[in-house]
């Protein structure tokens, strides 16, 4: 039986993710940091009734001075051209035809009457079928159909690509260098229908349900990349489809000194994560980094075929477009996954980690980039391979990515599929030096503290045989 709540999360994943959040001073610093509609739904059952009122009371002309109300497009964007910070636009349920993409203002929260369902576990199922609030793209959208400015914020909506387009659904990314966008998304549902494609610089990868990237807008030339940004992302109780193999969220970097923090909880992330921290193209990328917290998500794969991977990570990478133009090196960049209780089901690879990753041979030294994994109570479902963690790795032959790039991974109670075609390699090649695989521990405490995942770690890979 399935549960409609609109402020109110499933009470077991609200309840296990107060106990175990609480653990760290960091995880009760994510979740002391959700929206304050998030914050007010865990704490009192009434949150749905007042957002009935709420919505009651704007529609007969009571609402705040800082609601407005719309129930057409053309109302929609006006009111979003006009808008300022503090203020919400409540869009009334219809669907809505969009053949511009929006832009939600810093500070600006867009509001959906749409009422998320729950499955038993607290996981959302998506927006029930009435009263849905649905944001659609038409053939003719250039871009992508919603980005987020800083302090945006996003909730009850379902936002839909149409079949083909060329574009992501949601996207936060830089402005400018030292651009700063934090930005959230509560209780939607968005679904992808864009092949995946790479283009880097000014528009972007597209075919992803969340898109954060820090731009490269002019490849080589002026403006320059948008160095020393930050992007940040909080997304709970949300559902992406990507029925056509997109991936449900991509961070990654295009330019140096930049940082991007996600902070997933209680989703169903159809397509998977891909996340790089640092992407040369053609200008050199350094000290960048990507932090990650997910609790309790589904990453499953929706399309017919298995898509690749659950999570596709990279520290740093050449762009993977054919191209005959150099691209700089990429040096220390880091990425960071704490996972608590995920699951992975039904993509091809699992867990898909390379620290350094060399796609060109024309591509400058791709060094000292590093992989950190800590992960927790994850299951894996998977068809191919549950592991596949590289140091370095390269797709040219008699080329390593560089030197000293490594992937430390701590891993504890996690569930395998059972045999599949793990890979655990310092390097792809004999090329390079100091690149390297390290797993917390030993092999004798991992066959312990973890099940079913066949074939384990070699030993020497563990710092006991180190």
């Amino acid at each position: 039986m399935k549960t409609t709540l609109l402020f109110s999360t499933g009470l077991a994943c609200a309840l296990l993710a107060t106990r175990t959040l609480a653990a760290t001073d960091a995880a009760a610093s994510w979740y002391a940091g959700l929206n304050a509609a998030q914050q007010t739904s865990h704490q009192d059952a009434g949150g749905r009734a007042r957002a009935d009122a709420i919505l009651h009371a704007a529609r007969h002309g009571l609402a705040a001075r800082t609601d407005v109300v719309v129930s057409d497009t053309v109302a929609l964007e006006d009111a979003l051209a006009q808008s300022h910070a503090g203020e919400r636009i409540i869009v009334l349920a219809a669907t809505y035809e969009l053949s511009a993409g929006l832009y939600v203002p810093d500070g600006v929260t867009l509001v959906g009457e749409g009422l998320m369902e729950f499955d038993p576990s607290g996981l959302p199922t998506g927006i029930a079928p009435a009263g849905r609030t649905v944001l659609k793209s038409t053939a003719g959208l250039t871009g992508d159909v919603i980005t987020l400015g800083n302090g945006a914020g996003l909730q009850g909506l379902v936002i839909e690509d149409f079949e083909g387009r060329r574009g992501n659904v949601v996207t936060i990314s830089s402005r400018a260098s030292g651009d700063s966008v934090a930005a959230w998304i509560f209780q939607c549902e968005l679904i992808t229908r864009s092949p995946i494609f790479g283009s880097p610089g000014g528009t972007g990868p597209i075919g992803r349900g969340v898109l954060l990237v820090t731009r490269n807008p002019n490849l080589d030339a002026n403006p320059p990349p948008h160095d020393g940004s930050e992007l940040a992302l909080r997304m709970s109780e949300s559902v992406v489809r990507s029925p056509v193999g997109g991936s449900a969220v991509l961070a990654l970097n295009f330019a140096s000194h930049c940082r991007i923090t996600v902070h997933l909880r209680c989703n169903v992330l159809g397509g998977g994560l891909d996340s790089a921290a640092g992407v040369s193209w053609p200008d050199p990328v350094s000290n960048s980094s990507i932090e990650i917290k997910s609790f309790n998500n589904l990453f499953r794969s929706d399309s017919p075929q298995p898509t690749l991977g659950g999570w596709l990570l990279a520290g740093g990478t050449d762009a993977p477009v054919p191209s005959l133009v150099p691209a700089g090196a990429t040096r220390g960049n880091q990425l960071e996954l704490v996972s608590i209780h995920d699951r992975i089901e039904g993509f091809g690879i699992g867990v898909y980690a390379r620290a350094g990753r060399r796609n060109s041979p024309l591509a400058g030294v791709i060094s000292e980039n590093l992989i950190s994994l800590n992960v927790t109570g994850l299951k894996l479902a998977t068809v191919t391979s549950d592991l596949s963690l590289y140091g370095d790795f390269s797709f040219v032959a008699g080329m390593s990515a560089g030197d000293g790039n490594v992937v430390h991974a701590v891993l504890h109670d996690v569930t395998g599929s059972g045999a599949r075609g793990n890979r655990y390699e310092d390097s792809s090649t004999s090329l390079g030096s100091d690149n390297m695989l390290v797993i917390r521990g030993s092999s004798t405490a991992f066959g312990k503290t973890n099940r079913n995942i066949v074939p384990a770690p070699p030993a020497q890979f563990f710092t006991s045989g180190r």
